[in-house]
This record gives C-alpha cells, sequence and structure tokens, in this order.
C-alpha cells in the first residue's frame, strides 16, 4: 500500500532548483514525526523542509531527536484592514514594464546575496542556486502578473531601486510575499512606503486582512512593518531533514 502522510507534498520547484528529491510539509505535529519520515522514505525523498509551530515544543523536542536540523524561524505579522483601514498613500509607485523585469530580479539577487533564510542556512544546499530563489521568484512575479498578483516598483525608469510583491491568495486575505531596496536608497523609508501602497491597493479591491512573513532576524523588514501599522501574531520554526546522505 501507498505511505500517505498528512500535510506532506513533493516539491518539484525546490527538486528543480537543487537537484536533491524534496517534499515540504507546513504545520507539523508530533504525531506526525514518524508518518513523515516513513512518507520520505518510501517515495526516496532526500530533503524534508517542515514546519513546525514555535509554541509546540514537543515536536521540536521529537524532530531534534529524528535528525532534523533547526534553520530559520519564520514569524508572520498582519494588519486587520477592517479595523484598521490604509489610508491611501501619497506615494505612487509604478507596475514593473517589460523593461523592468530585469532590473527587478537583479535587485532580488543582490539584496538577497546573504539572506539568512532556511536555504541560506543549510550548507548542503548550492550558494548559487538559494541566491537564484529569490532572483527567480521576484522575475516571476513580474512575469506573471494577474488581477489576483502584482508588483509596484520604485526609481527611475532606468534605474529602479526597489520593488515589492503582493498577491490575493483568498478574496479576503492580500499577502506582500517578497520585497526588497537596494542598499543605496535605504534610509528613505521607501520600504514602508511600498508595503502600504500594496496594502492600500489589496484594500480596494476587497481584502480585509493583510498578511506577510519573514525570518526572525530580519530585522529592517519587521521595522518596516511595525511603522506600516502591522503586527507579529504567529511564528514557525523550519527544519531541515536529510535522507542518505
Amino acid at each position: 500500500m501507498p505511505v500517505e502522510a498528512r500535510g506532506i507534498r513533493m516539491s518539484p520547484l525546490d527538486t528543480h532548483r537543487f537537484g536533491v528529491v524534496t517534499a515540504r510539509v507546513d504545520d507539523l505535529g508530533a504525531a506526525e514525526v514518524a508518518e513523515a519520515m516513513a512518507y520520505c522514505q518510501a517515495h526516496d525523498v532526500e530533503l524534508l523542509i517542515a514546519r513546525a509551530p514555535i509554541e509546540d515544543l514537543e515536536v521540536v523536542h521529537r524532530l531534534g531527536a529524528a535528525g532534523f536540523e533547526l534553520m530559520d524561524t519564520l514569524v508572520y505579522y498582519e494588519r486587520d484592514l477592517r479595523h484598521s483601514p490604509v489610508i491611501e498613500p501619497a506615494d505612487v509607485f509604478a507596475a514593473p514594464a517589460d523593461s523592468d523585469v530585469d532590473q527587478v530580479e537583479a535587485i532580488a539577487r543582490e539584496c538577497f546575496r546573504q539572506y539568512s533564510g532556511h536555504y541560506h542556512a543549510d550548507s548542503r544546499l548550492d550558494r548559487e542556486a538559494c541566491r537564484e530563489v529569490y532572483a527567480s521568484w521576484a522575475r516571476n512575479a513580474c512575469l506573471e502578473r494577474s488581477h489576483d498578483s502584482f508588483v509596484l516598483v520604485v526609481g527611475e525608469p532606468d534605474h529602479r531601486v526597489g520593488f515589492s510583491c503582493f498577491r490575493r491568495p483568498s478574496a479576503e486575505i492580500g499577502e506582500l510575499v517578497l520585497g526588497a531596496v537596494l542598499p543605496e536608497a535605504r534610509g528613505q523609508k521607501l520600504y514602508t512606503r511600498l508595503t502600504l501602497a500594496g496594502a492600500y491597493k489589496l484594500q480596494t479591491a476587497g481584502a480585509t486582512r493583510f498578511i506577510t512573513s519573514t525570518h526572525l532576524g530580519n530585522w529592517a523588514a519587521e521595522a518596516a512593518w511595525s511603522s506600516a501599522g502591522l503586527r507579529p501574531y504567529r511564528a514557525y520554526h523550519t527544519f531541515h531533514r536529510w535522507f542518505g546522505r
């Protein structure tokens, strides 16, 4: 009989990026650790990326005992747009033109070069591939714009200095999924202003809640989100478990 495990899924994108068969599971509970391990062994998974709520110390301890390694802690922020609506910003940021795509990709590549997320934290993953995760993510966001996803850029047309990518995963929720500002343009609150501009656009489209997330040590982003009226509301540890290596 095929081995199944609650919430676990294969990750073709990570498998392609890193050349290792990868699976993911979110919100892993202590009771599901053994079945997740069995699933990976049955499906020849080489890397399992697992997230567990920080409050669940039992699962954290079980993961450690099972050979999982802590890679980062992901913190989620939110703003209730019904009770704390965003006022229409004075800033008007542009949507990227086709000519901006390469610039946005380059900004992401530069700004996430030494990012302390779970990919970079794992020394067994190729360094160049880790950097390209965010560059390709930003590029795809520009190319795959739709009614429920958009990108805002800042700077002159021939010299963009920052961007933010947004989406609506559901009718009620708007999300900032990726953003960055070049070092040369920091100190002007551009990231905060991009965040508010995106939140306002999502709000006008009907979103009643605005969310985003980052790793715990990304203090600059967290300070910007606090300035934009967001507050932390949950966090997850990210673990990696390698098989056969």
